[in-house]
């Protein structure tokens, strides 16, 4: 049995791309390759990422390379294997934002989800990530930091994405600037980390408050974080990550 992972970032342009992406893929890389994954990095232009005084080596996280990543996992990997997927970034109602204008949408998604034959746990941090939470996939974890059509939110100190910061800070047990997590050493499963996540969640049963102006007129929008998570078979895949 083998363990793999896939962090993904699109950001779109440099505009849009936003520091807590590259903390939240960091923070992530850091536990799958203390828990011995093999991590592949896609992460906006391919530059490299620097986390707590280790360099991460990542390539474009255009389309093309997405593509070709899933292939190259579905020619390689069997249903002994586990294959860890996390989006942080940009997301539209359609699909996920890549580095560029192209979108990798619901079918595409499931399309080459569908090719790999191992147990497979996918994450979605991105806006309208419940949106895909939905997708039918043999053998496989879906998880949303929000419900369809939602939008996810920064942490507090705006570092990292609110519910991925929690949900990798359970698996790491710890959070990056050292505080302790109080939780059972023998359940590091996807589903304790995904509870935990909700449970702390600043934003779950609080709103964030966002406001902008349009042609002068103030909109205040209140956004709230409904994290989801969705089985398709084998739900015993997520005991441990």
């Amino acid at each position: 049995m083998t363990k793999h992972a896939l962090l993904f970032a699109g950001c779109i342009n440099n505009y849009y791309k936003e520091y807590r992406y590259g903390n939240d893929l960091s923070f992530m890389h850091s536990v799958l390759v203390n828990k011995g994954y093999e991590v592949k990095v896609l992460y906006a232009e391919g530059e490299t990422l620097y986390y707590k005084n280790i360099s991460i080596e990542t390539r474009t996280c255009s389309k093309v390379n997405f593509i070709e990543t899933m292939l190259d996992y579905s020619l390689k990997l069997t249903d002994e294997d586990t294959l860890f997927i996390m989006f942080s970034n940009h997301g539209v109602r359609e699909g996920i934002n890549c580095w560029g204008k192209d979108i990798i949408t619901k079918s595409e998604l499931k399309e080459q989800l569908g090719l790999i034959n191992a147990k497979k746990i996918i994450v979605l941090g991105q806006c309208y990530g419940g949106n895909l939470i939905n997708i039918e996939v043999e053998n496989s974890i879906f998880i949303s930091a929000n419900e369809a059509n939602g939008k996810t939110i920064a942490s507090v100190d705006d570092n990292y994405d609110e519910f991925l910061l929690h949900f990798i800070a359970y698996l790491n047990n710890g959070y990056p600037d050292g505080r302790a997590i109080n939780r059972d050493e023998n359940n590091g499963s996807i589903l304790a980390a995904y509870e935990y996540a909700c449970e702390n969640d600043a934003y779950t049963e609080t709103p964030y408050i966002y406001n902008q102006k349009i042609d002068e007129i103030e909109i205040i929008e209140k956004i709230y974080e409904i994290p989801q998570i969705k089985f398709n078979n084998q739900a015993d895949i997520c005991i441990l990550i």
